[in-house]
């Protein structure tokens, strides 16, 4: 199987790069030449240095040559910084990301408690109910917070009711 990197930009100590791992063959030409790499097998344990993307790099999320490191992935903008799928009435968290605990305020409302709060209130919220007692329920984002977020669902009357689910996320920056 033969595949081909391509970057946009390649770093180097003078004019030479060295890249022992695995059975790599590595061809460098000067400035005016091209560079390209012959890669048979690779076992990389590791990787450091300025091709891996740090915080910085996923906040402005402009490089399109840093590799994302699964620690790091969480600080693009894209990326939902928490979310939960919770019980209705009972707020048992299902399964979730950065979510701390729930509490059930009253029939239809509900509040999430952040693991890492946000940095500020300004954060988008996406939420859904499915099932319930009615046929359809609308879960609306109440008060929130940096630290927690409050939303109800309500049926067709606009009367507070308990969903057999509710799944929430957030963006934002944290």
């Amino acid at each position: 199987m033969a595949g081909k990197i391509i970057a946009d930009t390649i770093e180097a100590s003078g004019s030479q790069i060295s890249l022992n791992v695995g059975n790599v063959t590595v061809f460098m030409a000067t400035s005016t030449g091209l560079a390209t790499a012959n890669i048979t097998t690779a076992n990389i344990a590791s990787i450091s240095g300025a091709v891996v993307a740090t915080q910085a790099n996923q906040e402005t999320a402009t490089s399109t040559t840093t590799l994302v490191t699964p620690a790091r992935q969480q600080f693009h903008p894209s990326a939902a910084k928490g979310w939960a799928s919770i019980g209705g009435s009972t707020a048992n968290i299902v399964a979730s990301y950065n979510v701390a605990s729930t509490v059930d305020v009253s029939t239809g409302r509900l509040t999430i408690v952040w693991d890492v709060d946000f940095s500020s209130a300004s954060y988008a919220v996406v939420c859904s109910g499915t099932g319930g007692t009615a046929l359809t329920v609308t879960v609306v984002p109440s008060v929130r917070t940096a630290g927690q977020l409050d939303f109800y669902s309500l049926n067709t009357v606009n009367s507070g009711v308990d969903p057999t689910e509710y799944n929430v996320a957030a963006f934002g920056d944290q």
